[in-house]
């Protein structure tokens, strides 16, 4: 992947990361983490094709949910 590219992709990635820890911190109540601790679990996903994948396909089912369009 070129530069650029690889630099979109690690700011979708914060992103979905942030918003998925959201819906589940409203979900049971607890605090957002911090964005240090983003930019952690962001690292350690990047480690995988696999989960960058698997994350970004649970943010494209929750955006759906949210959209109201549950399939």
């Amino acid at each position: 992947m070129r530069k650029r590219q690889i630099k979109k992709r690690d700011n979708k990635l914060f992103i979905a990361i942030r918003e998925l820890n959201d819906d589940l911190s409203r979900d049971f109540g607890l605090s957002t983490i911090p964005d240090d601790e983003v930019l952690k679990i962001r690292d350690k996903i990047k480690k995988s094709p696999d989960k960058v994948n698997g994350t970004f396909r649970d943010y494209g089912k929750l955006r759906r949910f949210n959209r109201g369009c549950n399939w």
